[in-house]
């Protein structure tokens, strides 16, 4: 069962990491998480993959619910990509950001 649900869970990242906020800032920082995914180790791959897609959703959703906040939410992004490129797990991946 625990299976299955991983795989289900698995389909709604994929489908969502397909999914832009219209916000080249957040856009470009999701992308360089989906490529960064496949080179962690495979026992991290399924915990980034999950956070990807919930820091994609939460971006969709607060676009949704206040399509104004847009400005505030490209220097989220921005922020989050440099604070990306500076965490040693990814550095030593091979991650870009």
């Amino acid at each position: 069962m625990f299976r299955v649900a991983v795989v289900v869970l698995g389909v709604a990242i994929t489908s969502e990491a397909i999914a832009q906020t219209g916000i080249p800032a957040c856009d470009s920082w999701l992308a360089k998480w989906d490529d960064c995914i496949d080179k962690l180790p495979e026992i991290l791959q399924d915990d980034f993959a999950t956070i990807n897609g919930k820091q994609r959703q939460d971006l969709l959703d607060h676009i949704r619910r206040d399509p104004k906040a847009k400005p505030g939410l490209a220097q989220f992004c921005k922020l989050m990509n440099d604070s990306s490129r500076k965490a040693k797990s990814f550095q030593e991946y091979g991650c870009r950001f």
